[in-house]
């Protein structure tokens, strides 16, 4: 008799403890959100990185213009 109700509470604690930890929806919710943030910090960065190169590109061409403009001069 005391092995069937020993084994009832391990049973019983253990279906709790699954329910509980299924149902929690909490830490999903605070995960979507960190996700959420990540891929918009990702897409800023991507976009500020795109930015800087068109940037430095168009200083790389007024260089040459400029290296090209001395050197006829000389």
């Amino acid at each position: 008799m005391k092995r069937l109700k020993l084994y009832s509470y391990v049973v019983i604690m253990t279906i709790i403890g699954i329910t509980t930890s299924c149902t929690s929806s909490s830490t999903t919710d605070e995960s979507k959100q960190e996700v959420t943030a990540m891929d918009s910090v990702s897409k800023d960065l991507e976009k500020t990185n795109k930015e800087l190169e068109d940037e430095a590109k168009k200083v790389e061409e007024s260089l040459d213009k400029i290296d090209k403009e001395f050197n006829a001069k000389k």
